[in-house]
């Protein structure tokens, strides 16, 4: 992120984020242009390109994009609350995924 305006383009290339990932968050209500340049592109604060930022994290721990906007107006002790659930939740599907893994390989090495 930086202390700059950016444009809807500079934003995705810096961020790599589709526009049509940010049209989508714009859509559902969670982020929005700051202004327009003189040439009409959307631009986007450092406030903003932090919230894009905020979303796409939220969105990457599994979060919907639906319940993201609950999310965000939620008190920070019941976000920290979501936050350690969703952390729990994560950490269970990892051990799965480890068990999965060591179970391919054993099979694996049966075919060897």
């Amino acid at each position: 992120m930086t202390d700059k305006v950016m444009t809807l383009h500079e934003l995705c290339d810096s961020f790599g984020i589709s526009r049509r990932t940010i049209q989508g968050y714009e859509k559902r209500g969670l982020v929005k242009a700051t202004g327009r340049n003189m040439r009409g592109y959307l631009l986007y604060d450092p406030h903003m390109q932090a919230e894009i930022l905020r979303v796409r994290r939220l969105q990457k721990f599994g979060f919907p994009v639906k319940e993201i906007k609950t999310l965000l107006l939620l008190p920070k002790d019941e976000l920290r609350s979501r936050l350690v659930t969703q952390k729990l939740i994560l950490e269970r599907k990892k051990e799965e995924v480890e068990e999965q893994l060591t179970l391919l390989a054993g099979m694996i090495d049966q075919l060897e």
